[in-house]
């Protein structure tokens, strides 16, 4: 697998719409950038000058590169009872839209109670997740895997995402043919984009998001796809939206 994040600066990554981003510790550090002082104020004037863009107080921060069919293995650590996401499949065709509807938003969220609308692995306003798989104020283990731009088993011509939180099944759906995207009730939508950027989101005033440890492999061909059996985790039963049997072979 190929670093994503060199541990050390943000090369490779662009911000979209604002927050603050930094690297502390060896990881990307988002923040909501609102300063409340005169003095923060003027270091974001002078930032925005800088960079030559204006900064709104939250947003993402992107690959510059997009990705197709991959798995995405990272840590994050979030703020007790903070909210936060990562976006895959973001098009650059639909750069400055919003990445929760126009690539998919896997969510971060602290608060996995059984009641959670939105538990962390879920994939925000597409498909639920198993609750109750974050563990508050450590690092959580992600491994995501997008398929879909190679032939599919399921022949459907959408994205395959499945994804495993701290090595146990979160959620795993075939984006193919639904509608009505804003539908909370149901499965939707469908399709989306096959390939686009990767990010993190900042969301909640006075809440941190980190992310470390990034690394992808890209699958750019079957046989590719086949060298990924065996890199998932383990089974956890039901979610809200049905039966999540083991994943199996990617390819």
């Amino acid at each position: 697998m190929a670093d994503l994040f060199d541990g050390k600066t943000l090369d490779g990554w662009k911000v979209l719409w604002g927050g603050r981003w930094t690297v502390e510790d060896g990881a990307i550090t988002g923040r909501w950038w609102e300063p409340a002082t005169d003095e923060g104020k003027k270091e974001k004037e002078e930032f925005e000058k800088k960079v030559g863009m204006a900064y709104g107080p939250h947003g993402w921060l992107c690959t510059e590169k997009e990705y197709g069919d991959f798995v995405l293995a990272c840590r994050f650590k979030i703020d007790e009872h903070g909210r936060a996401g990562l976006c895959v499949r973001y098009p650059s065709a639909k750069w400055g839209g919003d990445p929760a509807w126009e690539g998919y938003e896997i969510q971060i969220e602290d608060s996995e109670g059984p009641g959670a609308w939105d538990p962390s692995g879920c994939v925000y306003a597409v498909v639920r997740a198993y609750p109750g798989l974050t563990k508050t104020g450590d690092w959580n283990d992600y491994r995501i895997y997008c398929r879909g731009t190679l032939s599919s088993r399921e022949q459907t011509g959408g994205s395959r995402i499945t994804i495993y939180l701290n090595g146990k099944k979160a959620v795993d759906f075939v984006d193919s043919d639904r509608t009505d995207p804003r539908d909370r009730t149901k499965v939707t939508p469908g399709p989306r984009s096959l390939k686009g950027h990767i990010g993190l989101q900042i969301h909640d005033r006075d809440k941190t998001i980190q992310l470390k440890d990034v690394r992808i492999k890209t699958v750019q061909s079957e046989a590719d796809a086949r060298s990924v059996r065996g890199m998932q985790g383990s089974r956890v039963g039901r979610s809200r939206v049905g039966r999540l049997d083991s994943l199996g072979q990617i390819g």
